[in-house]
């Protein structure tokens, strides 16, 4: 019988972050499911800042259940997050915008 291996997202989480940057998040990652905490990681491998991630972690997860896009795809074929102060438009429906 073979065994289905899970990855622990909130180790990944740990071991990528500052600790400055996990008491930033640890109350939202503590509220998180597995699948919620893998959105969160995906954002913050993608180079956005640890608040974006802790704001539009949840929303990320919940859009990619109901649209057949990657993470990757969600993350950088779309225009980058205005507060960043920088990044390319393109004139497509963002996910955290969907709320």
């Amino acid at each position: 019988m073979r065994k289905i291996l899970t990855v622990n997202y909130r180790r990944k989480i740990i071991a990528l972050l500052s600790d400055f940057q996990y008491k930033q998040a640890e109350k939202a990652l503590k509220e998180s499911s597995n699948e919620e905490l893998e959105a969160f990681w995906h954002i913050i491998v993608a180079g956005y800042p640890v608040c974006f991630a802790v704001k539009h972690h949840k929303t990320l997860c919940h859009y990619l259940q109901n649209h057949p896009y990657s993470y990757a795809e969600s993350l950088t074929t779309y225009r980058i997050f205005p507060e960043l102060g920088s990044g390319i438009l393109i004139p497509k429906t963002q996910w955290f915008e969907l709320n």
